[in-house]
């Protein structure tokens, strides 16, 4: 769930099938895709665990992510899509990953060239009330909803009216309580920021967790 909601910040986001057709055959005002388009992003926050509601530790968090649209290229079916290539550092670990999105009457991601069925589906253009799912398992899916538009400031610039999504996710139909999401997408950019706040409990253990992605950097054509 974390590859979907932080890690990836804009594109992880994508999904479903696409049958046939172009990579390019149509355009998204939040997905700009082409060759050698590049954003970049920093995560911070910290993780502070109480036992009987006393501080007993607390844990940074930091770590970059990269992502690059590298070219054009087939699934396995022969669907067009374009080469999203993703590298996150944390320390001093570096961790690569591909997924592969295609342009249609929607945004489609595939995380593996032989997949028959992509991760999810978004509108294309999504506006306020908006709302598609990303399956994990059979019991347990993330739920995303546009709920406003709001004007962001990151590192990297200040965008106004940016698309304000709500991320929940849900166990076996009901919400999981203690978790509040937010992605925030900016036109002809992609997604900005996003925001992730936690308090679960476990007994006499209580974990806080406060979390920030914001794009620090970007190249586009």
């Amino acid at each position: 769930m974390k590859k979907i909601l932080i890690v990836v910040s804009f594109v992880a986001l994508l999904g479903i099938i696409g049958c046939g057709g172009s990579a390019t055959s149509s355009s998204s005002p939040y997905f700009p895709l082409a060759s050698g388009n590049k954003w970049s992003y920093k995560t911070t926050g910290k993780t502070e665990t109480y036992m009987n509601d006393s501080l007993i530790s607390e844990t940074d968090i930091s770590k970059t992510t990269e992502y690059e649209i590298t070219q054009k290229t087939t699934l396995s079916n022969g669907t067009d899509v374009w080469e999203q290539k993703s590298v996150t550092t944390v320390d001093t670990t570096t961790t690569e990953a591909y997924s592969y999105i295609y342009v249609g009457d929607s945004i489609e991601v595939y995380f593996n060239k032989d997949d028959s069925t992509a991760a999810t589906k978004i509108p294309k253009d999504p506006k306020q009330g908006d709302k598609w799912f990303y399956t994990i398992n059979d019991s347990t899916k993330t739920v995303y909803e546009v709920v406003g538009t709001e004007d962001v400031t990151v590192e990297e610039g200040s965008y106004t009216g940016c698309l304000k999504i709500k991320v929940s996710t849900e166990i076996n139909g009901t919400a999981q309580e203690g978790i509040e999401q937010y992605l925030y997408w900016a036109k002809n950019v992609g997604q900005v920021k996003t925001t992730y706040n936690a308090t679960m409990e476990y007994g006499t253990v209580k974990t806080v967790t406060e979390q920030t992605t914001e794009l620090t950097g970007k190249e586009l054509k």
